[in-house]
């Protein structure tokens, strides 16, 4: 049987760039995906007030040349709707084609509508956390394998169980455990003091002694980068 191959620099140019990235509530993980290229919200979270055009524009703007003010969404509230999103694009359906990126928001709330579902299929609590678990594992992997299409996956944050530091926020422990090794890159928004009386929003691209973050592609800003997907993205891309 003939070996079929490719190279780590044709599959990276046409798989698109994965990214995770987490935070605490109202840092701005949500409103971020404005600035990712032609973006497609896949949302479970409840509230989409972050994405409103008034707020955009209050963060990036009017009318400024890359950020996204109205930005398609599919509402779903569970792994099978997930799913089903991944087939359309995976079949690249013709109302796919519109769109550069896929932002997961969040993965934190689907894990928790999908422990909702696995407590109503089994009477053994632990059961349902190891099903919940490799649900939304399985469907991570889906979509972190996706061709053509960047993918951003949104967390809410906590200190992890497994590592002691802050993190990805998972019901129990095995997402949390698995969280750090499932993406090559893993942001965490940070809120800074500018020293003037605002805040400065920025990605943490490497670990300190309280919180995870990781660059694989060696292509970031170690002091952290500017949260704009589209620059991130173009960076991370620039040495594949």
């Amino acid at each position: 049987m003939a070996i079929q191959y490719t190279t780590t620099a044709a599959t990276t140019a046409t798989q698109g760039v994965k990214c995770a990235v987490y935070g605490n509530s109202a840092t701005g993980k949500t409103s971020s995906i404005a600035t990712a290229p032609a973006p497609f919200i896949v949302a479970a979270e409840p509230g989409l007030l972050a994405l409103t055009r008034g707020n955009i524009q209050r963060m990036f703007g009017v009318d400024t040349p890359g950020i996204a003010y109205d930005i398609p969404v599919a509402k779903i509230e569970s792994c099978v709707d997930l799913r089903a999103i991944h087939a359309s694009f995976q079949r690249r359906e013709p109302w796919t084609t519109a769109f550069k990126t896929i932002a997961l928001d969040s993965l934190s709330q689907i894990a928790e509508y999908e422990l909702k579902y696995q407590m109503t299929q089994t009477p053994n609590g632990q059961k349902a956390y190891g099903q919940m678990a490799d649900e939304v594992l399985d469907c991570i992997r889906l979509f972190m394998t996706l061709d053509g299409f960047n993918v951003i996956f949104t967390a809410k944050q906590a200190v992890s169980s497994a590592s002691g530091l802050f993190s990805g926020s998972f019901p129990g422990q095995l997402l949390d455990f698995h969280f750090p090794f499932e993406f090559d890159e893993i942001f965490q928004m940070v809120l800074a003091d500018n020293g003037s009386g605002g805040v400065t929003r920025y990605f943490r691209t490497v670990s300190d002694h309280k919180s995870f973050a990781k660059d694989r592609s060696g292509a970031l800003d170690v002091c952290g980068e500017f949260p704009n997907w589209s620059h991130v993205f173009q960076k991370i891309s620039a040495v594949s």
